[in-house]
């Protein structure tokens, strides 16, 4: 892979991760709390998982890059400030571990082997639904908070 397509790839992962911090931005008051259907995560609880799922992700597959990883993955934080920090930096971890990893060709240590699967899985999250009990009608995912909170986002 040559420097200018890795780079390529990791400006996409930023500007993916600043979309995800606009979108918490933009939410309106109460937007936080919001939830896909009775008894699924808030808002703030999938935002607070997915940085979760990051540092676990680094922790994981990239040690080296590691950096704490909360204790709560679902945490019901409700500061967008805290929310966006946590975004921010599970993002840099994820940046610093692929671009670490592809630069002294190392594969990673757990589940994946190229680095670069590494940015493809907290990217796919987003599409996926949030399913606990596997049946079909209590699928909600990123798309479907948009609903009670009134437009789709847009990539």
């Amino acid at each position: 892979m040559t420097a200018d397509l890795l780079g390529v790839l990791l400006d996409s992962w930023d500007r993916n991760n600043r979309v995800l911090v606009n979108l918490l931005g933009a939410l309106p008051p109460g937007g936080l709390e919001a939830r896909a259907l009775p008894g699924h995560p808030t808002v703030a609880q999938m935002l607070t998982h997915m940085a979760a799922v990051r540092l676990s992700l680094v922790q994981e597959n990239a040690p080296e890059a590691a950096r704490p990883v909360p204790e709560r993955e679902w945490a019901p934080e409700t500061d967008p400030d805290v929310i966006a920090r946590n975004l921010n930096g599970s993002a840099a971890a994820v940046r610093e571990a692929v671009r670490g990893r592809t630069g002294s060709g190392r594969m990673l240590d757990d589940r994946y082997d190229h680095p670069l699967l590494l940015i493809r899985t907290p990217i796919e999250w987003l599409a996926k639904p949030f399913n606990p009990s596997g049946r079909e009608e209590e699928q909600n995912g990123l798309r479907e908070w948009s609903w009670p909170l009134g437009a789709l986002p847009s990539c």
